[in-house]
């Protein structure tokens, strides 16, 4: 498993997402339409919480937690590195932060683009630091996008356990609209709610492909 992807909970039927919180993924066979209607009524109000406490920092703050893989700086678990980067050297962590916060200026200058702007400047970024990887540019970029209103829109980003099945790993992101038939009803949410769904769901969704 590479430094950026998620780990495993310890309960084998749930995951970890970007809100902190764990979800059940049950078992046996399920519907995408009764995968959503899972993750709605079990993590959607948490990770808009989480989204919205970067959100409501202030843009320094908000990019000092961020760099440092850690849980909104206005939150009960302000400080708390997230699930998500347990994995990530404390090297790595400390070249990214220090990286990002000599940038400031220049990741402020993103606030109101497309994120690809914002995503393919950390990624250019990362390639310099050894250990930092696509799942920690991309959460750095929606958290900090979150504060500056910057968030995905067009493309779902596609990285660790948050895959499509039949999609090649070398595919970064993927238009919303061109998502396979058999995932179209994702299409109603925002691409960065797809992106949890996919990583959280995934065992799930693989059964969904259809089989020639």
């Amino acid at each position: 498993m590479a430094c950026y992807q998620q780990p495993r909970a310890k309960n084998p039927r749930a995951k970890n997402t970007d809100c902190g919180k764990s979800v059940s993924t049950g078992s046996g066979n399920q519907s995408l339409s009764g995968l959503m209607s899972q993750w709605e009524k079990e993590n959607r109000p948490g990770f808009h919480e989480f989204l919205n406490g970067y959100r409501t920092s202030s843009f320094s703050d908000a990019v000092k937690a961020a760099s440092r893989g850690e849980y909104p700086p206005n939150g009960e678990k302000a400080g708390k590195r997230h699930s998500h980067q347990w994995r990530i050297p404390n090297a790595a962590i400390k070249q990214w932060s220090k990286q990002l916060n000599k940038a400031q200026a220049q990741i402020r200058a993103f606030r109101g683009q497309a994120f690809e702007k914002l995503f393919d400047f950390f990624d250019r970024k990362a390639r310099t630091i050894s250990g930092i990887g696509p799942l920690m540019v991309y959460d750095t970029a929606l958290r900090i996008g979150a504060n500056i209103g910057c968030l995905p829109k067009d493309f779902v980003y596609l990285h660790a356990d948050a895959r499509i099945p039949g999609v090649q790993h070398s595919v970064r992101r993927i238009r919303k609209s061109d998502l396979p038939e058999y995932l179209k009803a994702l299409r109603t949410l925002n691409t960065y709610e797809i992106e949890v769904i996919l990583c959280v769901y995934h065992d799930q969704i693989e059964k969904l492909m259809p089989r020639p």
